[in-house]
């Protein structure tokens, strides 16, 4: 099934088919972030961009279970991995 066919017969799903298709997306993006957070280690030099959409570079100094912290200017920043991009 392409995912255009999902969103055609998403208006037509029973409460249950729909509970089934949100726990398999939120198992898919379970696995995403998990694969995201698995690209960096600590000392990875990093990019991303601040709440102004400015570009920030910074290093990994801790990989938590959902996020990872960066330091940068004197601070430190709590990132999802999912916003992070490595730099050479």
């Amino acid at each position: 099934m392409l995912f255009g066919d999902v969103l055609d017969n998403v208006d037509t799903m029973t409460n249950g088919q729909l509970q089934i298709l949100q726990r398999k997306v939120n198992e898919r993006w379970a696995v995403l972030a998990e694969q995201a957070k698995q690209a960096f280690v600590v000392s990875d030099s990093v990019r991303f961009l601040d709440k102004h959409g400015e570009s920030r570079r910074g290093k990994v100094i801790k990989i938590c279970r959902k996020n990872v912290k960066v330091f940068e200017g004197g601070c430190v920043w709590t990132i999802a991995p999912s916003l992070l991009k490595k730099v050479q």
